[in-house]
């Protein structure tokens, strides 16, 4: 079977590199399962100087002189009239040569794609194209899901395609019960550690009712095609010009594109008095996933935040051309009191349908035999209502969803530092001691953070340590080795003392922690002190080091024992042999001859 990996070669945004990850990580791993496919991968001249081929694929290169021969208006109206089947003939018959060209008369059986290619089903009638982009989960603490559609991208896919007949389908207990426990799973999730409850209690006191408004990026088809909005801007404002001043509108950034910069986002709280923005939204990756159980709905014209309103049974309004029709509640802005006050609709059976048969979990495109038979099974099936089997066994998959989500709890928040994210377990904590115990609510998160070899982290003291010691977490969920620098406070100490946690060793300049929760204590006059800074070098280590080590002392501590009582029984031999001889039994009644005469 000849397969075809259709990396977008137009350069998009002015970004050479910016789809470089679909061709050097996304295709290149699912070629190198199809060991025993034909694969070819197609990709712009920028992304190929990144690519080499190692696993038999043939590389195509396109260029972008002859990718944009027939069009005036660059990438953006290229892009455009393929999605929205508007090129010319003339356009058309332009591209299908050009494709026949570059693959010298190939046939291909399956071509996947990460955007719509009318040209090669007008080059290749009977090919399979499977169109390919990021389902229901793509962030933490969720496993990346992909889907691959015979139908399209977007309002062209197959969810809205047989939306009627996906809503007749019956669900059973067992798959309700199932649904029950990943969203249980989800929930005790973003209820740990969400920054934003305290921002959601104070703003339900102020709206009527609260809806997110994720923010993403412009000059690309996928929002550009699907709304009448040329910009986020233009967009955020039209909504909120249409929107009740009693329905507060929490606006968010996209986790990659913060495209509002902070005149811009002034400007709109001020104007707009039920325009909010959170400052700490910019502190956490993907924000909007955090502030998803506490809103009521959500506005958007083709994010997967859409598509997650089903997790968290949340009002969808999905303004974009008809995109996730199959579960809108509305398509506009002009009834949001009547949509957000009835009672939800029940769309569990797209939910199940998303996760059991579309959302394709990456471990499964990472498996050969999983993803050649989809592929065979794909090129040989109508296009109608059952082109799906499901992924693997119902429970299986909801098993596998809820393991990733509890797995990856220690994970979230992601921060954002200095254009860096960081997973929260490596973000460091210092707690004050106080009441003769460390808590949470005596914990301070560093105010600056810098991750280079030697890292540096500096704490403001909300909290006077009155009873003289702090006590630092460098990271948490990992074994590590740590070794201290120095530390600086803004008054100086005269000096301090160093503990580290009992379950640690010292390994020349380094500690080396047995437990994935290493602490560091200082013991010192930090009354006075508001700020603290540490300099330290850290090193995560495979779990195997540490506890190797920690066994191997725990079998050197039993051999020094084992020697210490093999020198006891020695001792106490020569000992019982002593008193068995007979100078030993002579001795003693010389002594009882002494101490009568005496």
């Amino acid at each position: 079977m000849n397969v075809l990996f259709y990396v977008e070669p137009l350069i998009e945004r002015g970004l050479p590199y910016w789809k470089d990850g679909w061709a050097l990580y996304w295709g290149k791993s699912m070629i190198s399962r199809l060991a025993n496919e034909n694969c070819y991968i197609a990709m712009s001249d920028a992304v190929a100087e990144k690519y080499s081929s190692e696993y038999g694929e043939r590389i195509v290169v396109f260029s972008q002189e002859e990718l944009l021969k027939p069009f005036d208006g660059g990438y953006m109206e290229a892009s455009s009239v393929w999605y929205l089947h508007s090129y010319t003939k003339k356009q058309l018959e332009y591209y299908v040569q050009l494709m026949k060209s570059k693959f010298a008369g190939i046939a291909f059986d399956v071509i996947i794609t990460w955007t719509q290619v009318p040209f090669f089903k007008a080059a290749y009638p009977d090919v399979c194209i499977l169109h390919m982009e990021y389902s229901i989960f793509s962030r933490l603490p969720f496993p990346e899901t992909m889907y691959l559609d015979p139908c399209g991208l977007y309002e062209n896919n197959f969810l809205n395609k047989f939306e009627q007949q996906i809503r007749l389908i019956k669900l059973e207990d067992n798959a309700k019960q199932w649904l029950s426990k990943l969203r249980q799973a989800c929930v005790e999730s973003f209820n740990n550690n969400n920054i934003f409850i305290a921002d959601f209690l104070k703003l339900r006191k102020k709206y009527r009712f609260l809806v997110l408004l994720p923010l993403q990026f412009s000059q690309y088809y996928a929002f550009d095609c699907l709304s009448n909005y040329k910009n986020q801007f233009d967009f955020l404002v039209g909504c909120l010009e249409k929107i009740p001043n009693d329905i507060g509108v929490v606006f968010t950034m996209h986790p990659e594109y913060p495209v509002l910069d902070e005149a811009a986002v002034l400007y709109v709280v001020k104007k707009y008095s039920n325009a909010v923005f959170l400052e700490n939204s910019r502190k956490i990756y993907s924000a909007s996933q955090w502030m998803m159980p506490l809103v009521d709905g959500v506005i958007t014209v083709s994010s997967s935040l859409g598509v997650q309103t089903l997790l968290f049974e949340k009002k969808l309004f999905a303004i974009g051309n008809k995109n996730m029709r199959y579960i809108a509640d509305s398509s506009d802005l002009n009834n949001m009191h009547d949509v957000l006050e009835r009672p939800m609709s029940n769309k569990d059976v797209f939910l199940w349908f998303i996760i059991t048969r579309y959302a394709i979990p990456e471990e499964f495109l990472f498996k050969g035999d999983w993803l050649s038979a989809f592929l065979h099974r794909s090129r040989s099936r109508v296009v109608n209502e059952n082109f799906y089997d499901c992924i693997g066994e119902n429970s299986e998959i909801f098993a596998k969803h809820i393991k990733s989500i509890v797995f990856n709890r220690n994970r979230i928040p992601q921060w954002v530092k200095e254009n860096a994210i960081i997973d929260n377990n490596s973000i460091p904590r210092m707690y004050i001691f106080s009441n003769s115990q460390y808590t949470e609510d005596y914990s301070v998160l560093p105010e600056t953070l810098c991750v280079n070899d030697v890292r540096e982290v500096t704490f403001s003291l909300n909290h006077r340590a009155v009873e003289g010691r702090v006590r630092f977490d460098p990271i948490e969920g990992e074994f590590c080795r740590f070794r201290f620098i120095g530390l600086k406070t803004d008054v100086e100490l005269e000096k301090y003392e160093i503990i580290y946690d009992g379950m640690s060793e010292q390994q020349g300049d380094w500690i080396v922690f047995f437990s994935k929760d290493p602490i560091v204590e200082f013991i010192g006059k930090f009354s006075s002190v508001s700020e603290i800074t540490i300099q330290y070098m850290l090193e995560i280590v495979d779990a195997d080091v540490p506890i190797r080590s920690f066994f191997q002392k725990i079998i050197d501590g039993r051999n020094e024992v084992a020697l210490l009582k093999q020198r006891l029984d020695d001792t106490l031999e020569e000992l019982l042999c002593i008193k068995a001889s007979r100078g030993y039994r002579y001795g003693k009644k010389v002594e009882k001859i002494l101490e009568y005469l005496t």
